[in-house]
């Protein structure tokens, strides 16, 4: 009886060092990682880029506005520059959107007073 318990406890030892490795990994792969903006076209003097937090988690890209920046429009273009279409997903303070393929993308925020900020960002299948 001996004989058994060591190679089940052994397999049972393996398989929870495998999971917990998955978890890990899993976990890395789906964490938030903000993307940084950069100011384009500055028309107010004003740099508002701090207002605005951006990341990105697997496909899903999630915007938030820390203050009223007013009518804000949001593009997501492919690295040819190609503009993509995304179904923006109102928040009670930003937006959300699924990005469906892997790539490296640039997303620009146009504000009605003509500032712009972009920032450049990936989606890892």
């Amino acid at each position: 009886m001996a004989k058994f318990k060591l190679p089940i406890l052994l397999a049972m030892l393996t398989l929870t060092v495998a999971i917990v490795q998955a978890t890990v990994i899993t976990t890395f792969l789906t964490e938030n990682v903000p993307i940084t903006l950069t100011a384009g076209t500055q028309q107010s003097g004003v740099d508002r880029s701090s207002s605005i937090l951006a990341d990105i988690t697997g496909h899903t890209l999630t915007v938030i506005f820390t203050q009223n920046l007013g009518d804000v429009t949001i593009e997501v273009s492919n690295e040819a520059g190609f503009p993509i279409d995304l179904d923006l997903i109102g928040t009670p303070n930003g937006y959300q959107c699924y990005i469906p393929l892997a790539g490296h993308y640039t997303v620009v925020f146009k504000l009605d007073n003509g500032d712009e900020y972009s920032g450049e960002f990936d989606v890892t299948n």
